[in-house]
């Protein structure tokens, strides 16, 4: 079984989401992924916006998880 084989059985194992985008830069919040998060939250469509950060922040109002975490994978 090829490699690309594998990746295909895995990808229809994992449930999808088409409401769920996630963002990821380094250093946190910054860069293109920034400026298309904030495009992406002006919007009037219903998504779920989320961040996977290393350093979570408490005080932002973002949904964030945790770099090498299982939420995040």
């Amino acid at each position: 079984m090829d490699f690309k084989r594998i990746l295909r059985m895995i990808n229809k194992i994992i449930p999808k989401r088409r409401d769920l985008v996630i963002f990821n830069s380094v250093p946190d919040f910054t860069g293109n992924s920034m400026a298309l998060f904030e495009y992406m939250n002006s919007l009037e469509e219903d998504f779920e916006l989320v961040w996977i950060v290393n350093n979570p922040m408490d005080d932002l109002d973002i949904g964030q998880y945790e770099f090498n975490t299982l939420k995040a994978l």
